[in-house]
């Protein structure tokens, strides 16, 4: 229901915009989504959504498509399963450029088409040899917001990203308090707090995420607009 825009700014200027345009209903399923990063080398990075009438991501096809002086491309292809749910669904997600990145969403095991309930590791391999896994695990209600979230990802450089959910007793995650933070030997520190809006719903919560390195990147999602007490600043 509300404006979403996100802001990267670094040495090299860098400038991520997520536009959301279309669709009443306030459900990013019903809606066109159009993320655009652009830099010196001049990234484009499309995330289409089409087919699927449902207003579900899980029933329409979702690609995303980056462009760049060294040809990346990162295509999101969800296959089978037919009741619109992405636990129900294979999701592959390839990254190839000329480091030979390969990046697999693999959700194996849990019967009911929520994430939740499901098994979900994440795998990416390039020269350096990265490994991210992303491993849900506690509350058997099939619900990310009910349920330990935890990503890991170790390569050369020793990073650690920790997505840890707490709080929250009723299985949304827009009810819940979520931190993301990053650390590696460049002291990246990347914190996703919400906050306010006692619905559930993030359209009128305040999000504010935050990278800081030693080039002084900063990361900003602010979420402005719409008409549920959406609040504009963080």
């Amino acid at each position: 229901m509300c404006n979403l825009t996100s802001q990267l700014t670094d040495d090299t200027m860098r400038t991520v915009s997520h536009i959301q345009t279309g669709g009443p209903t306030g459900a990013l399923g019903m809606c066109n989504l159009t993320s655009q990063l652009t830099d010196d080398t001049m990234h484009n990075e499309s995330h289409v959504q089409t087919k699927g009438p449902t207003g579900v991501l899980g029933m329409c096809n979702l690609t995303s498509q980056l462009t760049d002086g060294t040809m990346h491309n990162e295509s999101h292809v969800q296959t089978g399963g037919p009741p619109g749910v992405l636990g129900m669904c294979n999701l592959t997600s390839q990254l190839t450029d000329d480091t030979m990145h390969n990046e697999s969403h693999v959700q194996t095991k849990g019967p009911t088409g929520v994430l939740g309930m499901c098994n979900l590791t994440s795998q990416l391999t390039d020269d350096t040899m990265h490994n991210e896994s992303h491993v849900q695990t506690g509350d058997p209600t099939g619900v990310l917001g009910m349920c330990n979230l935890t990503s890991q990802l170790t390569d050369d450089t020793m990073h650690n990203e920790s997505q840890v959910q707490t709080k929250g007793p009723t299985g949304v995650l827009d009810m819940c308090n979520l931190t993301l933070q990053l650390t590696e030997d460049t002291l990246h520190n990347e914190s996703h707090v919400q906050s306010r809006g006692p619905t559930g719903v993030l359209d009128i919560c305040n999000l504010t995420s935050q990278l800081t390195d030693d080039t002084m990147r900063t990361v900003s999602h602010v979420q402005t607009g719409g008409s549920h007490r959406c609040r504009g600043h963080v």
